[in-house]
């Protein structure tokens, strides 16, 4: 494990270092033979161990699904453990680099469940799906962020909601338990933000959301393992709900794309983060607008994977799947 985890660290430096050297980046719609069906509210994260990515879940309308398929640079393969999680969406997923696992935490069930929270810890070992049971865990919920902090070696939790409830908490996932941080500062209660780890500054930077009756927010905070700092760049995005966000090893950047906003509808605009400003950038074909989609970076060939999400004006519950290199 200790070569693999420094393979990992080398990567990530190798690309930082070298990230001015790349070309300016370009969205491609790719055509596998098969792909999941369509969805919104499921989560796609890189498995370094198997070197794939790994997408779980998701649903259309009152519908969810409990399907495991991956990614191999060019194809979908469905997988079909015997174990598995429970239908759901709003669920969200990390790669915990220090035990060499995917871990999902949490979600939102369907009609067939009331459409009930969850709190549950499942784990992705490349071949079948475990839950787990610390003595503690955050409250169940859905539509939260969470992010691996390579830095502190442990993967972060930050809000959410649940019925009527917004939260506010921080949370952290050591590999056996969840331990809940109380910084003096943090983000105000919301859902539907977007949160990724930037490697080139080794700290979790958090973007926008919804804090409900309150409308959207586009606000920065970065995590440095036990304080949140809001950030105040000169340009950001528009405040909204949905975006994806991942770090681009290739360029050295946090990479969002979409969301929604009662303001601006689903967009479909592409911004990168540096560690102090937002920047737009300009491709000439990139995906529909969509909000609810997932979003990770394979680094196994150099590139950011997209699939699925909702667009009221693109074709409702899409199942497109789109590189950013």
């Amino acid at each position: 494990m200790g070569k693999k985890f420094a393979g990992i660290i080398f990567l990530v430096l190798f690309c930082v270092v070298f990230a001015a050297a790349q070309p300016a980046g370009v969205w491609t719609h790719q055509f596998p033979g098969n792909a999941p069906q369509g969805r919104s509210g499921h989560a796609m994260v890189y498995d370094f161990a198997q070197n794939q990515v790994v997408l779980f879940g998701g649903g259309i309308a009152n519908l969810n699904f409990d399907d495991t398929w991956v990614w191999n640079g060019s194809i979908w393969i469905p997988k079909f453990p015997a174990l598995h999680p429970s239908s759901r969406s709003g669920h969200t997923m990390a790669y915990d680099i220090g035990h060499g696992q995917i871990v999902l935490f949490g979600g939102l069930g369907d009609v067939t469940t009331s459409f009930a929270s969850f709190n549950d810890t499942w784990v992705w070992s490349g071949n079948t799906w475990i839950e787990r049971f610390p003595a503690i865990s955050p409250p169940a919920r859905s539509n939260f962020a969470m992010a691996y902090d390579a830095a502190h070696g442990e993967i972060v939790l930050f809000g959410g909601s649940s019925s009527n409830t917004m939260f506010s908490d921080t949370w952290v996932w050591n590999g056996a338990d969840w331990i809940e941080k109380f910084p003096a500062v943090h983000p105000s209660a919301r859902f539907g933000q977007g949160m990724a780890y930037d490697a080139a500054h080794g700290q979790v930077v958090l973007f926008g959301g919804s804090a409900g009756g309150s409308g959207d927010v586009g606000d920065t905070w970065v995590w440095n393992g036990s304080e949140w700092t809001e950030k105040f760049p000169g340009l950001s995005p528009a405040a909204r709900e949905g975006q994806a966000m991942t770090f681009d090893d290739a360029r050295g950047e946090v990479v969002l794309f979409g969301g929604t906003s009662p303001s601006l509808g689903t967009v479909r605009d592409t911004w990168v983060w540096n560690g102090a400003h937002w920047a737009q950038q300009f491709p000439a074909a990139p995906p529909v607008g969509r909000s609810a989609q997932a979003m990770t970076y394979d680094a196994g060939h150099g590139r950011i994977v997209l699939f699925g999400g909702y667009s009221a004006a693109g074709g409702g519950f899409l199942a497109d799947t789109w590189t950013w290199r």
